[in-house]
């Protein structure tokens, strides 16, 4: 086999897998292994030493600020730390969601840092949920 450049050099063979089904499968595992969503989930529901320690919720402008707080309880360094926020009225409905990182998003252990999430709610919420999810 030879490439088509001018000099006609050698190229490499690729062959494809004698065990069909198997080139998918891997791939499929990689992907779920290098979906930043799954890594976030697996951490957080593994264990929840990453906590927002606390928050508060403000209108300003034309919408609602959340503020606050997350700190790293783990033994290890948790890398983009990110805060999911909810924002939910007094029948218990979804007025509004937001995710931002923390600042910093990477904290070693026993760190503190802060987040700031502006969400489109123009009404006072009932309640305002928090939550952090990480990476190891």
């Amino acid at each position: 086999m030879t490439s088509s450049s001018r000099a006609k050099r050698p190229t490499t063979a690729w062959r494809a897998d004698p065990r069909p089904g198997l080139g998918l499968a891997g791939a499929a595992l990689l992907s779920l292994l290098w979906l930043p969503g799954a890594a976030f989930a697996a951490e957080e529901a593994a264990d929840a030493c990453v906590r927002v320690v606390r928050h508060d919720a403000a209108l300003e402008g034309g919408g609602l600020r959340v503020r606050g707080e997350v700190t790293n309880g783990c033994p290890y360094v948790a890398r983009y730390v990110r805060v999911q926020v909810e924002a939910r009225g007094k029948d218990g409905k979804v007025l509004g969601t937001g995710e931002v990182f923390s600042d910093p998003a990477v904290m070693g252990p026993g760190q503190v840092a802060r987040f700031d999430a502006p969400l489109a709610v123009t009404v006072e919420p009932a309640e305002v949920i928090a939550t952090p999810s990480w990476h190891r």
